[in-house]
């Protein structure tokens, strides 16, 4: 569906078997066009004018419509990636802005297909936008072509092909190249073409070069730095630097500097990733992957593996504040090692549900853990004993924070109440009005609780709690906040859902009012 540029009363709608304008008048959508032909697969359509239409098939033609009338068509093959790419290694490798690390050798050319004999796959037009000198489609995995409007009977030729770069740092590099671009969009002066794939990634174009690229082939950069590709699974902070970490079970680690707002270190892995925290150095970095809990070395350009735990599918991981212990959740046992010499020293035993959170008291000598069955336990590290609990049955607690001396627990979980407990009782139940709170976070300074919900929103609430809506909140995601995490200053809280790197920062003003 889309509006005509020159006229918003106008509107465009296409799908499988059908080209319709509607125009709004006398209070209702009035069709005014009639359909005639072989219906169509629409994929995507754009307005060239005030009249025309260009539509994108599923079968690679292209369909302007002026006036509702059909105008022009052409078909477009399938593009096949170059053979060799026309850059210099100094070039390509200037798209990339920032600094990561491979475990593969850096390749300055583009992937070909696999196969030379095999045959052509149908092409497909799954994008497409229009600019002043023309449009500009996708009609393979991984290129868009450009269109420029002609004086001749051809009413638009193809000008230039822009294919995406080969990621240097993937353990796939082919796939990189061959992902769909599922939108389109040129910047307001048409400087800059930016397209998105089915990847969750960003590209851009210099427009400007286009005419100086018609002999050679052109490639798009990064818009910023590649981004997850698949479910986040984990965030943290680190306590002495400026950065975070993420994984995700696209088997990729990131450190990302949140004052700078670059990516620093980027790593892809041959296992899935499931949650991941940073050493308060920021030297080191725990990862739970599929097979076993990995002590990772964060160096200048690269990642390295330092040590391996025989801890399968670990969910939940985290050091200490001090950094000299770290815990590990292990079914339904939480592991507690040593970060110099790395054995196990205690094991936490007592949960019957699944564990979907552990937090560290400010001195390291508690851990507080909470699990599926509705138990929320402190633990006795010197002893290596339960010190208290409070079980509610109806409730899966997704989430715990702790007050900066551990005397308060903040609990949320499926019962739609953010929970105060304190000596193994519920003190205070503030209702959250008829929404699922996902994830808490509690500030150093103890005014603030920061809370997540399944609608996507951040809730900044003022400590103590009361039973009125005594709280902002903030749209930020389409799906729900999986975790929230403070930096350590308290200047900034992150948070994040699964299906995209969806971190958003929040500055916090000195007097705990959030502001953005």
């Amino acid at each position: 569906v889309s509006f005509n540029p020159q006229d918003n009363a106008q509107v465009c709608l296409t799908g499988n078997g059908f080209f319709k304008l509607f125009k709004y008048t006398e209070g209702a959508l009035k069709q005014i066009n009639l359909q005639k032909g072989a219906p169509q697969n629409y994929l995507c359509h754009a307005w060239l004018s005030e009249e025309e239409v260009i539509c994108g098939t599923d079968t690679g033609k292209l369909i302007v419509f002026k006036s509702g009338e059909l105008h022009w068509e052409t078909s477009v093959e399938y593009k096949k990636t170059p053979s060799e790419l026309d850059v210099t290694a100094e070039e390509y490798e200037s798209l990339y802005a920032f600094s990561l690390c491979s475990s593969s050798p850096v390749s300055c050319e583009p992937a070909s297909d696999n196969n030379g004999s095999q045959q052509d796959f149908l092409p497909q037009i799954t994008a497409i936008a229009a600019y002043s000198r023309g449009f500009a489609c996708s009609s393979s995995p991984g290129v868009v072509v450009l269109f420029e409007k002609t004086k001749e009977k051809e009413l638009y030729k193809e000008s230039q092909e822009i294919w995406l770069p080969r990621d240097l740092f993937s353990s796939e590099p082919i796939k990189s190249v061959r992902q769909d671009i599922i939108s389109i969009c040129f910047s307001p002066s048409e400087e800059i073409m930016v397209v998105q794939t089915n990847k969750n990634q960003l590209y851009m174009f210099t427009m400007l070069t286009a005419n100086l690229t018609k002999e050679k082939a052109a490639y798009f950069a990064y818009l910023n730095f590649p981004l997850h590709s698949a479910s986040i699974t984990g965030l943290d902070t680190c306590i002495w630097k400026p950065i975070l970490a993420s994984c995700s079970l696209d088997r990729s680690v990131r450190i990302w500097n949140y004052k700078t707002n670059t990516l620093e270190l980027y790593k892809e892995f041959q296992e899935e990733a499931y949650t991941v925290s940073l050493h308060p150095t920021g030297l080191f970095c725990l990862v739970g992957f599929s097979e076993k809990l990995r002590f990772i070395s964060l160096l200048y350009e690269d990642m390295q593996v330092f040590k391996e735990f025989p801890v399968r599918k670990c969910r939940e991981c985290s050091f200490s504040n001090g950094g000299h212990l770290f815990a590990a959740v292990n079914g339904n046992v939480i592991q507690i090692y040593s970060s110099i010499t790395f054995e196990n020293i205690n094991n936490l035993k007592g949960h019957s549900g699944k564990i979907h959170a552990l937090k560290w008291s400010a001195d390291d000598a508690k851990v507080v853990s909470c699990d599926t069955h509705g138990a929320v336990y402190e633990w006795n590290l010197l002893e290596g004993k339960r010190e208290s609990e409070c079980v509610r049955e109806s409730c899966i607690y997704s989430s715990i924070a702790l007050s900066s001396d551990a005397k308060i627990i903040f609990a949320v979980g499926s019962d739609q109440t953010l929970k105060e407990i304190s000596e193994s009782l519920i003190q205070h139940e503030a209702p959250t009005f008829g929404v699922v709170c996902t994830a808490v976070a509690a500030s150093h300074s103890g005014h603030m609780v920061f809370v997540g919900t399944s609608l996507g929103t951040i809730r900044a609430m003022k400590y103590p709690l009361r039973l009125m809506r005594n709280f902002n909140e903030y749209w930020a995601h389409a799906g729900a906040v999986t975790k929230v995490t403070l930096s350590a200053s308290f200047s900034l809280p992150y948070h994040l859902h699964t299906s995209v790197l969806a971190l958003i920062l929040l500055p916090i003003s000195q007097h705990s009012v959030l502001k953005l």
